[in-house]
Parts: structure tokens; sequence; C-alpha cells
């Protein structure tokens, strides 16, 4: 069949052929290289998108840890709650700080409990139960100064009994067994 073909048709059959060789050779070789490229373009501008996304976050991020940081030290620089390094480090500051007002107001400090720290917002709240003895007046004082003073001390639970005609001390009055929870507030780690 080919040789009943004129020169000039053989020469079309041959470059129809080239054209088709060619043809299937572009589209198994770089067409799949086009598309893949294509791809990989793709890939990249989406990745430089979501790059320049994440960039703006780390700058916000950068402002807002010096921010936290900041507040950090405002916190530990406040003498507003107590500056502790745990809760039970806390109770013992509270213990103190009890203990030398009570000495310091002629009171007897009978003994101190810790009660459990408790979560309270953005603090955790440290409590003591205490039981005291001494007179009213010297009593006033104690509550006054740990009511007024720095850290904030709250009194809860307050309990004061009399001991009777038998406790009776001339000029001093009668004395008082003083039962309350001492509590204080402070930040919680974040």
């Amino acid at each position: 069949m080919i040789e009943s073909l004129t020169e000039r048709q053989r020469q079309l059959l041959a470059l129809a052929i080239l054209a088709l060789v060619v043809s299937i050779m572009v589209t198994l070789t770089v067409v799949p290289l086009w598309a893949s490229n294509r791809h990989y373009h793709d890939t990249i501008d989406r990745l430089d998108s979501r790059l320049v996304i994440l960039q703006r976050v780390a700058a916000a991020g950068d402002g807002l840890r010096s921010q936290r940081d900041q507040l950090k030290r405002s916190l530990a620089n406040n003498h507003h709650y107590l500056n502790s390094a745990s809760e039970a480090l806390a109770a013992a500051d509270l213990q103190g700080i009890i203990k030398r007002i009570a000495g310091t107001n002629n009171m007897d400090v009978l003994s101190t409990q810790i009660l459990p720290a408790r979560k309270e917002s953005d603090f955790s709240r440290v409590a003591l139960k205490v039981r005291m003895r001494g007179k009213l007046d010297n009593l006033l004082k104690v509550f006054y100064t740990l009511e007024t003073g720095l850290p904030y001390l709250f009194l809860d639970n307050v309990s004061v009994r009399s001991q009777g005609q038998n406790r009776y001390t001339v000029n001093a009055g009668y004395l008082l067994d003083i039962d309350f929870d001492l509590i204080g507030y402070m930040p919680r780690e974040s």
C-alpha cells in the first residue's frame, strides 16, 4: 500500500508519522514535566503566603511575649499579693506574718494550721486557721494591722470567746481566745 503512494504522499505520510511520534513524546515527557512544574509553583506560592502570615504572627508573638514578661515583672514587684514560689511557701509566709504581728502586740499564737489552697480566678487562695489568746485592745490592733497592711490579707470565720472570771488580770481585762481564718492571695503562674 505504501508503494502505491506518490513521492509527495510518502513525504507527507512520513511527516505525519514524525508529528505523531513527536506529539506522543511531548505528551509522555513534556506535559507531565510541565504539570509537575505548575504544581510545584502553586505549592511554592501557597507556602510563601503561609510564610508571610506566620511571620506576622511571630512578630505579634514577640510583642505579646514582651508584654507578658513586663506583666510578670510587675506582679513580682507587686506587694499586694503573697510573692512566694509555691502555695506551701506562701502559707509559711502567712505564719511568719501572724507570729510577727501577734508578738508585736502582746498576743500569744497558740496554733496555726495550713488550710488547703484553692484556685480563685487567676489567683491561688492561701489560708491559715489561727488560734490566739490575748486582750481585746491588743486583738483590735492585730486585726487592724492584718487587714490594712501589705500584702492584702483577709479575716474570715472569726470566733472570740472569753475565758471568764478566773482569767481576769489587774489592769489587763479579760483574756480572750480567738479563732479565725487568715487568707492571702498569690498570682497563679501562667
